[in-house]
């Protein structure tokens, strides 16, 4: 997608224009879209011709930044809590090494021949500018973020939400109603917050205050 006040290159279409089209004439329909109106099965199933479409919006998804603003306002405006974007990384890369090494029913003997190929390069040098992050705080995520696999994460202690259930089941079962456990999530990194062991936990005893509430321990 060319920058604003630029021209298009040569026999590209500006978007402005291609939106007006009719659906038979339109390249972002026809061309790059599974449509029931002139695609025809053959050689290319209609599978092949829906996931060959990814690897042509090359040039209207560039400017990833501004994408995401846009995509993060437009949620913000409708009140979405929650957003989870995809981008793929090192594309062409990945596209290049599947074709190579072709595919292999055995997963063990498939996984062995794209390591062998490249791709723990290519998930390298697609990080190099990502921030990555993980989630829930598990053993998993947490040894990323050792390795420098991945930059920051978010926890959540999951003891905090089992003895959390637990009380509210005694509150129900002595009629009465339950109350907001305050569970949070505490975001690290590697010099902030990090986890001394291999899962997050939360930075007070969680099992020691649920215990002096229900009067088991002074």
């Amino acid at each position: 997608m060319p920058l604003p006040g630029r021209p298009c290159p040569v026999l590209v279409v500006p978007a402005a224009a291609a939106v007006r089209r009719s659906p038979a004439g339109n390249p972002l329909l026809v061309g790059y879209v599974v449509t029931a109106e002139g695609f025809q099965p053959g050689a290319e199933t209609g599978h092949d011709h829906f996931f060959a479409t990814f690897g042509k919006f090359s040039l209207a998804t560039v400017r990833k930044g501004d994408m995401l603003a846009e995509v993060a306002k437009v949620n913000a405006r409708q009140r979405v809590l929650y957003l989870e974007t995809l981008v793929s990384r090192q594309g062409d890369a990945v596209r290049a090494l599947a074709a190579k090494v072709g595919f292999d029913p055995s997963l063990p003997a498939l996984r062995q021949k794209l390591l062998d190929g490249g791709l723990e390069a290519a998930l390298k040098s697609a990080q190099q500018d990502l921030l990555v992050s993980i989630g829930e705080g598990q053993p998993e995520g947490i040894a990323m973020i050792r390795d420098g696999g991945a930059q920051y994460g978010s926890g959540m202690d999951y003891t905090w939400e089992g003895y959390a259930g637990i009380d509210t089941l005694n509150r129900l079962f002595h009629g009465e109603k339950g109350v907001d456990s305050g569970i949070g999530i505490q975001l690290f990194d590697k010099d902030h917050n990090f986890p001394s062991g291999d899962t997050y936990v939360a930075p007070f005893d969680v099992r020691a205050l649920y215990r002096k509430a229900w009067g088991l321990d002074s």
